[in-house]
Formats: C-alpha cells, sequence, structure tokens
C-alpha cells in the first residue's frame, strides 16, 4: 500500500512538473517570435525608405531631361495631396486610436472595468489628438523658422512656375550645360537643402510608425509618401538650380539630403517600439499640415479655368479612393 501510494504521488509530481516545461518550452517560441517580427518590421521599414527616397532620386533623373509643364506638376500635386490626407484620415489616425484602445482593454481586463476604463479610454483618445496638435504646431514653427532664415516657403511645389522654366531652359542640354548661369550658390541653397533633410527624416519616421503596427498600414505609408516625395522633390530641385547650383550639384545635394529618411527611419523604429500611438498621431498631424498649408495653398494662387479646377479635383479624389481601397484590402495584405 505504501508503494501504491508513493507511487501515486511520483506520479502526481511528474504531472505538476510538465506544466513548467511547458510554459518554458512556450516562452522561448514566444522571445524567437517576438526578435522575428521585430527584425520583419525592421526590414520592412527600411525596404520602403529605400523606395520612397529612390523615387524621388529617380523622377529628379527623369525631369533634368524631360520638359515638365506646371498644369502637369499640379496634377501630380494633387494627387499628392488626396493620397496623404486620405492615409492620415483613412489609415494613420484609426491605427493609432485602435493601438491605443487594444492597450487599454488589455489593461482593463487585468483590472477590471467600471468608471476607470471610460477614464482610460478618454485620456489615451486625448493624448492622440494632442499629438496631432503638436505635429501641425510643431511643423508651423520650424516652416516660420525657416522662413525667417531666408528659405522661403518650404512646400512641395516650392513654386513650380520655376520648375517649369527650369525644365523648359534645360530641354535639349543633354551635353552637361548647366541650367543655371547664375556663378555662385546662394545662402538659400544651403537652407533649403537643411529644410529638405529635415523633411526627409520626417518621412522616414512616419513609415517607420506605420510598419510597427502592421505591414499593410506601412504599405499604405509608402505608397503615400512616395506619391507626395515625387513633385516635392522636383521642385526642390529646381529651387537648389535656381540658387546658383549646376544640375549636377543639385542632384547630389537631393541624393545627400536622402540620408535624413534613413536616419528618421531608425530614430521612429527605435521610439516607435516605446510609444506607437504618439509617433503615428504626431506626424499624421505633421502631414495633415503639409498637405493643408503647403500643398493647397500653391494650387490656390494659381488662376486656374473650370477644367484645370475639375481636374485637380478629380486627382484629389482619385488620391483618396487609392487610399481607401487599400483599406478595404488592408486585412488582406
Amino acid at each position: 500500500p505504501d508503494d501504491s501510494h508513493h507511487d501515486h504521488d511520483h506520479s502526481h509530481d511528474d504531472h505538476s512538473h510538465s506544466p513548467t516545461h511547458g510554459n518554458s518550452h512556450a516562452c522561448s517560441h514566444s522571445g524567437e517570435s517576438s526578435n522575428s517580427d521585430k527584425n520583419s518590421k525592421w526590414f520592412d521599414a527600411l525596404v520602403g525608405t529605400t523606395i520612397i527616397t529612390a523615387g524621388g532620386n529617380m523622377a529628379i533623373i527623369f525631369f533634368m531631361w524631360h520638359d515638365v509643364t506646371e498644369s502637369l506638376l499640379r496634377r501630380m500635386v494633387s494627387f499628392a495631396v488626396g493620397g496623404l490626407l486620405g492615409d492620415v484620415f483613412l489609415h494613420l489616425l484609426p491605427h493609432a486610436i485602435e493601438a491605443s484602445h487594444g492597450t487599454n482593454h488589455h489593461h482593463h481586463h487585468d483590472h477590471g472595468h467600471g468608471r476607470g476604463e471610460h477614464d482610460h479610454d478618454h485620456i489615451h483618445s486625448l493624448g492622440t489628438g494632442l499629438a496631432v496638435l503638436g505635429g501641425i504646431l510643431t511643423f508651423f514653427f520650424f516652416e516660420k523658422l525657416l522662413r525667417g532664415s531666408g528659405v522661403g516657403s518650404h512646400s512641395h511645389s516650392h513654386s513650380h512656375s520655376e520648375s517649369e522654366k527650369d525644365s523648359k531652359s534645360a530641354k535639349g542640354e543633354k551635353g552637361g550645360k548647366e541650367f543655371s548661369a547664375l556663378e555662385e550658390i546662394r545662402p538659400g541653397a544651403i537652407l533649403n537643402f537643411v529644410a529638405d533633410f529635415v523633411h526627409n527624416f520626417t518621412d522616414g519616421m512616419a513609415i517607420a510608425a506605420a510598419f510597427q503596427v502592421s505591414r499593410s498600414s506601412g504599405i499604405s505609408m509608402t505608397i503615400a509618401v512616395l506619391f507626395h516625395e515625387i513633385p516635392h522633390e522636383v521642385g526642390d530641385f529646381a529651387v537648389l538650380v535656381n540658387q546658383g547650383m549646376t544640375k549636377w550639384q543639385a542632384f547630389g545635394a537631393q541624393f545627400i539630403s536622402a540620408i535624413g529618411a534613413f536616419m528618421g527611419c531608425i530614430c521612429g523604429l527605435w521610439f516607435t517600439s516605446a510609444q506607437p500611438t504618439l509617433v503615428l498621431s504626431f506626424t499624421g498631424g505633421g502631414f495633415v499640415y503639409v498637405a493643408l498649408a503647403n500643398i493647397v495653398p500653391d494650387l490656390l494662387e494659381h488662376n486656374s479655368n473650370v477644367s484645370e479646377t475639375i481636374s485637380q479635383v478629380f486627382m484629389m479624389s482619385l488620391g483618396i479612393s487609392f487610399m481607401v481601397l487599400i483599406a478595404i484590402y488592408e486585412p488582406h495584405v
């Protein structure tokens, strides 16, 4: 009887130890999965940043040798406005709010429900809204500093009439002649380069923040940034040439400023792992400012006939529609 009792105890001990080994095994798999997921997000974000950087530089190379009409640039910019706003309101902000509430519900599950749950949700929603406003104010502040430094309006258009003029002057000059007759590079060119570097840094952070939420969110952000990056880079290129740089000096400056996107991406990957909601909301606010304070005013400055205005609205709607399609098929990406 004693032996049978001993066997029973031994059997019970073996049974009691098995969950511990199971938990250890599960923990090991969880750690490996976490590391794999982190590496995947880093890889995706860096690839996305490479795509927008390459896209902007390839556009510059193309427009160095081709005539760019002002009307074409305005259509491109209109499409970029729709893509940017669509991405912010259909992807960035919904994901930021969802991520915030997801964290809160997990917290409430552990600590119970009640008035505290509502208060926490309200506080986090308030924080998301404040981060959006913070992004808008921060972009406004830096643009005011840049204008005070003599850069002028650091918008995505920069003066498309200059771009058109420079492009036309370059048409047929494939033998390496310079765009501008200016012999010296003006200070404005240096300041514009710094402003573009900061802008690219912000683009990199936005892509990193989006990929931290999900791959589909990162893809939509990459597409939206690429849409507005092409006319932005072309406009910057025209300004640098107008400030006294040769076409190859301007291209080199734009290429170097692209390093800012990778720096922003890496910083974004570090920071968003801790505060993804705030970074998403902040960058969303920044992009709203870029779209409505920089790009749209430039479109309003030009006297357009009815058909061109309809064309611009159509391109904006097309940009938004593209983001709607991505939102619909997002769960399958």
